[in-house]
């Protein structure tokens, strides 16, 4: 913990905020702007962050900062991860100095690198064994259906099929996981078509799921695009139509609309529903509602909120048990600039 003056001068520290900052004594009389000029400081993902921009500063300024995430160079050579949060020290109206906590969260950082290390290591080993599984399988399918073998192989077949793609998106799951834990998740919106979007990718899944029980339903007043990351957008659909079908053997409608400035997108499944005490938790991490079928390990819901709220977008479900759920999720609408427009 470090406590400034009004003017920035630091007037306590403890050793722990000392070591973590690397500042000295002869620093503590210093401006923030000269006492962080020796230090080089970044955002997680590498950007520089502007003398003004430090949470000690901020607050200083009346801000309130909690838990900013920031990476310090230090003039020793040391490379930390630190959580800084900070506030502002007033009488009444009068701002008399500030207090900032430093947590060095490098060790952590470590081993988050450490375990997505790991994570690719191991799905990278299991890939390409498993790539040779389910290619002799798709090999062997058509042979096995136009001979006269019985049931047995056919069901065979298929259960491999089945098993092998989802053991590939667990592994998957797990990969992204350890990006997103680690900072690591790139969106890159476009304007985006929507409903010709939704078109080309049903065409392309049908491979790997049942589209023909796929409704589209497309709002007349669509006048805008989407800002979407069209790689993004792709897995988003994936998790929320794959598990629609997956919990619904009926019709599964995919909406399309606009309220203000959002594109909402739905996927309606007719399925047995999820149980009210579990609706707040589905988005969870590693969180299964009652009834969820056995396969995966709950991360599916968790991976699309997040990268529906990379976006900038909001993402929920409603439910009625024994009636079939619906999960909606917004993304911005690229909207022109007034002044681009004729």
């Amino acid at each position: 913990m470090a406590i400034y003056d009004a003017e920035g001068k630091i007037v306590r520290i403890n050793p722990a905020a000392e070591q973590i900052t690397g500042f000295q004594p002869e620093d503590f009389s210093a401006s923030i702007a000269e006492r962080w000029g020796k230090v080089r400081v970044e955002t997680p993902d590498g950007q520089p962050v502007p003398h003004a921009q430090v949470p000690a500063f901020r607050a200083l300024r009346g801000e309130t900062v909690q838990g900013e995430l920031m990476v310090l160079h230090l003039v020793s050579g040391r490379t930390i991860w630190v959580s800084v949060s900070a506030a502002p020290i007033r009488i009444g109206w009068e701002i008399l100095g500030a207090v900032a906590t430093f947590a060095d969260l490098t060790r952590v950082r470590q081993m988050q690198q450490e375990r997505e290390a790991f994570l690719h290591s191991i799905t990278h080993d299991l890939r390409t064994p498993l790539t040779v599984i389910l290619g002799h399988a798709e090999l062997l399918r058509p042979e096995i259906e136009g001979a006269d073998l019985g049931e047995m192989p056919d069901i065979n077949i298929r259960s491999i099929l089945l098993a092998g793609r989802q053991m590939a998106k667990m592994m998957e799951d797990l990969v992204d996981l350890a990006q997103f834990e680690g900072g690591k998740l790139k969106v890159e919106p476009e304007p985006t078509d929507v409903p010709a979007f939704l078109a080309d990718y049903l065409k392309r899944a049908q491979v790997a799921m049942d589209v023909s029980r796929v409704a589209v339903s497309l709002a007349p007043d669509l006048r805008w695009p989407a800002l979407a990351d069209s790689r993004t957008l792709e897995r988003i659909l994936s998790n929320l139509i794959g598990n629609a079908l997956k919990y619904s053997e009926d019709l599964v409608t995919v909406s399309v609309g606009a309220a203000g400035e959002e594109i909402v997108i739905s996927v309606a499944d007719k399925g047995p529903g999820i149980p009210p005490e579990d609706l707040p938790r589905i988005f969870d991490r590693f969180f299964r509602a009652a009834g969820t079928k056995g396969e995966g390990l709950g991360l599916g819901l968790y991976i699309t909120r997040t990268l529906v709220e990379a976006h900038g977008g909001r993402i929920w479900a409603e439910s009625t048990p024994g009636e079939g759920s619906t999960f909606f999720f917004t993304l911005p609408a690229g909207i022109p600039d007034k002044k681009d427009t004729p």
